[in-house]
């Protein structure tokens, strides 16, 4: 799906790095694995967190391919108009001519 969704965490196991999100716009709940939540550093979410994200259908169910965790005083954020990592290199990487490699310098 191309659209974000906005969805509350049902639960997430941090030791085993997924859970489900539950949304009252898809019949079953979400799947989730840390690989997919656009955060720097530890990828977790708590019980009952509100986030915004995107997905798509598999055989055994939703599954999230991105989520962004919102900020805890209710605003919602403008999640459209925000890459994650992943994309930015993507994006990035697609306007790099052949054979070229960016380079980040290390500090």
């Amino acid at each position: 799906m191309d659209s974000w969704s906005l969805g509350t965490v049902q639960w997430f196991n941090s030791e085993k790095g997924f859970g489900f999100i539950e949304d009252e716009h898809v019949a079953r709940p979400v799947f989730v694995d840390y690989r997919c939540i656009d955060m720097p550093g530890f990828k977790t979410l708590a019980s009952g967190q509100r986030v915004a994200y995107r997905y798509r259908r598999t055989r055994s169910g939703p599954e999230a391919i991105h989520v962004r965790p919102l900020a805890t005083t209710g605003a919602l954020l403008d999640v459209t108009a925000q890459r994650s990592p992943g994309e930015a290199a993507s994006a990035a990487s697609a306007h790099q001519p052949r054979g070229q490699h960016q380079v980040e310098a290390m500090q």
